[in-house]
């Protein structure tokens, strides 16, 4: 039996269907890619992008992708022009005007590849505007062209979008796969023999993600410091859930420099928006996927006394704060005005 995607960890399903499709040409113009955070989205779509132009895909005895044809090898290491991602890139939404930019170029014939592949990652943040523009590309692309849409929640984005895309799942991995992935990870097995509390804690601790564990096991300084902005984060959006607004004046005057505070204020405004959204989400569904919200005994504390349209009010807020950071308005007057926008809402 052919080799397919053979980087990829577990997902069967999708290495049967997807790669079938792509080894005997009847691959779809689009792919929803949904699934939790650290279950192999960025993979499956970057081996697909590879299996489509590698220039042994039609040979039955060779992997898909091969991994060491030219083209495979650029695409593979991030250095294919025919490999065009779009993502927020810190900002709250995707809009019209990187969607403009997609169809700007959707002709130009691929430089060194045979197709063209279009990454959108977290497209559940495109805007309305932005999907219902996209929608005449997603549809009658060219015939060199796909598009892999790879978002968390597919219930997220316009039935119009879903309707025009085939939609693949991945799964986060057993304790097992997990633990088969880390004996290649470089210093994994040292750490198993050395501290086996801390490996296997690492395999608990990380909920199936492969991500997760090699930030557990390998925790770099950038880490820390995204876990502790995580966790500011997460206190602020349930000041302003629960609206606590002595609170969280009290975390802006800490949290937020008086001077020369913008690059700070800007970081903590990204992971206010994530823990907005999943509180918000978490409102609509106790299945909902979420970001930095995994402790559903919290979430559910934070959310149990909230109208049910208050989520989507507060997260509105937090967008509107993160445009107005962007014109460079003081960080501490964007803070407090998102803190008592969100009070006077919950009044009324």
């Amino acid at each position: 039996m052919r080799e397919i995607f053979r980087d990829l960890m577990g997902n069967e399903a999708i290495k049967h269907n997807l790669g079938a499709a792509i080894a005997d040409g009847t691959s779809s113009h689009a792919y929803i890619i949904e699934g939790p955070r650290g279950s192999g989205k960025r993979t499956v779509a970057t081996l697909a992008a590879a299996a489509l132009s590698c220039e042994n895909r039609q040979n039955a005895g060779s992997p898909l992708p091969c991994g060491h044809c030219p083209v495979c090898k650029r695409i593979l290491h991030g250095q294919s022009a025919d490999v065009i991602t779009v993502s927020p890139h810190g900002k709250a939404t995707i809009g019209v005007d990187e969607i403009r930019e997609i169809k700007s170029g959707l002709y130009v014939v691929p430089n060194d590849s045979d197709m063209r592949v279009y990454i959108i990652e977290q497209a559940d943040k495109m805007t309305v505007q932005a999907q219902n523009s996209f929608l005449i590309s997603l549809e009658d692309p060219p015939s060199f062209v796909t598009f892999f849409l790879l978002t968390e929640d597919a219930s997220a984005l316009l039935e119009t979008v879903r309707s025009r895309s085939t939609v693949l799942r991945t799964e986060l991995f057993g304790p097992d796969e997990l633990e088969e992935y880390l004996g290649t990870v470089p210093g994994a097995d040292g750490i198993r023999k050395r501290d086996p509390e801390k490996f296997y804690n690492a395999l608990r601790g990380a909920r199936g993600s492969i991500g997760a564990a090699k930030e557990i096991l390998f925790p770099s300084e950038s880490g820390r410091k995204a876990k502790a902005a995580e966790e500011k984060a997460m206190e602020f959006a349930e000041y302003l859930f629960t609206a606590k607004t002595g609170d969280a004046i009290s975390w802006v005057l800490r949290e937020i420099p008086a001077k020369r505070g913008l690059a700070v204020a800007k970081e903590l405004i990204l992971y206010v928006a994530e823990a907005t959204r999943d509180l918000t989400l978490l409102m609509k569904s106790s299945n909902a996927p979420a970001f930095l919200f995994t402790d559903r005994e919290r979430s559910d504390r934070i959310i149990s006394s909230v109208p049910p349209s208050y989520g989507a009010y507060v997260f509105e807020n937090v967008a509107k704060a993160m445009d107005r950071l962007e014109s460079n308005v003081s960080p501490r007057i964007c803070y407090f005005d998102l803190v008592f926008s969100c009070e006077k809402n919950r009044a009324g």
